[in-house]
């Protein structure tokens, strides 16, 4: 499969009867992650934050961030650290996992979103594209401030 210009080959896996996606995973590729969030800044609309939950998304969103300038991007964390102050957390179910799961945000990162349209794009595509003040998905998205 040819992926951001690059030729990577997926393993086809079964998620149910009916559901198979092919196995797309960044971790240790620099040089594929270089290149996709090269390729999804340009398809991406005007944003003031990247979020993304604890999973494959986070090397993406570091390098979207860093290539696009910015000083911070969020990260939803799969569980409560001692350090995180006023934790917001919400269950999701996502279709690589069976169980439902639950993903916490930083309160001062929660505050952040607050005056934000939270449901603008995702940049990976894994289910609906729902981002609200009452759930995330495991996903990467972009976040705008209101206008």
């Amino acid at each position: 499969m040819t992926i951001a210009g690059l030729k990577r080959a997926l393993p086809i896996c079964r998620v149910n009867d009916n559901l198979y996606i092919g196995a797309f995973v960044i971790f240790g590729d620099c040089e594929l992650t270089m290149a996709c969030a090269t390729e999804l800044l340009k398809k991406a609309p005007e944003y003031d934050y990247l979020i993304t939950a604890e999973s494959k998304g986070i090397p993406l969103a570091y390098e979207m961030a860093r290539q696009h300038g910015d000083k911070k991007w969020l990260l939803a964390r799969k569980g409560a650290k001692l350090y995180m102050q006023n934790v917001v957390g919400v269950e999701v179910k996502s279709i690589t996992t069976a169980a439902v799961q639950k993903l916490y945000l930083d309160g001062a990162d929660a505050a952040l979103m607050k005056s934000c349209r939270c449901s603008t794009r995702r940049a990976k595509s894994s289910g609906k594209s729902h981002l609200s003040s009452s759930g995330f998905r495991r996903e990467l998205f972009l976040v705008r401030r209101r206008s």
